[in-house]
């Protein structure tokens, strides 16, 4: 398990202390060159289970539009969805992301 995942775990751990989930959950973590999809099952705020999956985010990507990229980022979803069977099914969904920008006036 990377270090970003276990750090996305842990936290849903120590989120779990405060608000005992239950259930499935959809995650969604995107980096500088990756996006992970994760699949969460979480008994009083515990995971029990995890499916993760890893889509590598080219460069074209990242530094093009971003229609593009998140036309991409709705595939990689609509993917993991599909190799997991859940077409159809509702699930709450998390997000974390890290975006860098160019700063050119305050």
């Amino acid at each position: 398990m990377t270090s970003d995942i276990s750090a996305l775990l842990q936290s849903v751990q120590i989120y779990g202390l405060f608000c005992p989930e239950e259930g499935l959950f959809l995650a969604l973590d995107l980096g500088g060159t990756n996006f992970r999809v994760i699949l969460l099952e979480l008994a009083n705020g515990v995971v029990m289970r995890q499916h993760v999956k890893h889509y590598h985010i080219g460069e074209e990507l990242r530094l093009g539009c971003g229609e593009r990229l998140f036309d991409f980022l709705a595939e990689c979803v609509s993917d993991f969805v599909r190799s997991q069977n859940l077409n159809g099914t509702k699930l709450p969904l998390g997000k974390d992301y890290f975006v860098v920008c160019r700063n050119f006036s305050i």
